[in-house]
């Protein structure tokens, strides 16, 4: 296990479980098999972790190699559904923009309703539940925007081209 070779130091070497031969990624173990006399740690290990602090990390590395969790994860969906999401979001709400609450929700809610539904059926209910002119939504999708702005509950004429490609904030 790496995280023993990651609390090695000088005085106390912690290298029982790394690899062993002249080829070992480890390089207290590639010197011993050279016949050399292996470097200080300082050097190739950097910043040691104590021990306390492995005592904390090793639950946390045993659960993700856990046979149950790879289990859930072998279809391989998880992390690029969760992606796709985010990066939905975070379209629609900028990370780098401080927004309120509820900016943040309509976006959250927004962008779940098109992950859901697909892009094309997140328009179909916008038109429907919300009443946009066909035309005003068209242009709000040609140009890949799936936010329309809303000032005090009235759509916002979007046919002037400074709010064509205005995002929630």
């Amino acid at each position: 296990m790496q995280q023993f070779h990651s609390i090695s130091t000088d005085q106390k070497p912690q290298h029982f479980k790394c690899l062993t031969g002249k080829d070992s990624w480890c390089f207290f173990q590639a010197a011993l098999a050279r016949g050399e006399v292996p470097g200080p740690h300082v050097k190739h290990v950097k910043t040691p972790l104590k021990e306390t602090h492995l005592a904390k990390i090793i639950p946390i590395y045993q659960r993700l190699a856990s046979n149950e969790l790879l289990q859930r994860c072998i279809r391989c969906v998880t992390q690029n559904a969760n992606e796709n999401l985010h990066s939905i979001i975070w379209g629609k709400c900028s990370k780098e923009t401080s927004a309120t609450l509820r900016r943040v929700t309509i976006a959250v809610c927004d962008a779940v309703c098109e992950f859901n539904f697909g892009t094309k059926n997140h328009k179909k209910i916008c038109k429907r539940k919300m009443g946009l002119l066909q035309i005003n939504s068209q242009k709000c999708w040609l140009f890949g925007e799936t936010t329309v702005v809303f000032i005090r509950g009235k759509e916002k004429d979007l046919q002037g081209t400074q709010l064509l490609g205005k995002k929630l904030r």
